[in-house]
């Protein structure tokens, strides 16, 4: 039996908007650029060598900003939740590193402003502030 997808259409019946946390100041560069996954955005800043490998197949503990004398400054965001033991157990044809590289390649969304707000009001998010995108779910799968 082949394995079927949802559609755009039944996605956005069960939910109509997604929802995108990001660094409060990084609108103007949303904007500009576009909304980047991290390698994306190491690409356009043009980050090299040993910072981008230990940046794109690291567990990262700690938020990392980056510059760029044409882009200004980005923040990449850190990967607290994610333990390492317990996703190794769960990966099949699969290594930690390339695991992280794919994440890495992706921009998220939250399906539901409930979880949005779990991962906000968690202890390393609740005292900043941040930057949260509501988007038309349909529209946005409609027009990848």
């Amino acid at each position: 039996m082949e394995a079927t997808g949802v559609t755009p259409q039944q996605l956005a019946a069960k939910y109509p908007r997604l929802y995108h946390m990001a660094e409060m100041d990084s609108l103007e560069s949303i904007f500009r650029y576009g909304l980047l996954g991290t390698e994306a955005l190491l690409d356009l800043f043009e980050v090299q060598s040993e910072e981008r490998a230990a940046i794109l197949t690291r567990r990262r503990g700690q938020s990392v900003d980056i510059q760029h004398p044409e882009y200004g400054k980005a923040v990449i965001r850190d990967q607290k939740p994610l333990i390492q033991s317990k996703l190794e157990k769960s990966l099949i044809d699969c290594s930690f590193q390339e695991w992280l590289r794919m994440l890495n390649s992706r921009v998220f969304f939250w399906l539901c402003e409930r979880r949005l707000r779990t991962l906000m009001c968690a202890s390393e998010y609740r005292a900043k502030s941040h930057l949260v995108l509501e988007l038309d779910t349909l529209k946005l799968a409609t027009d990848l």
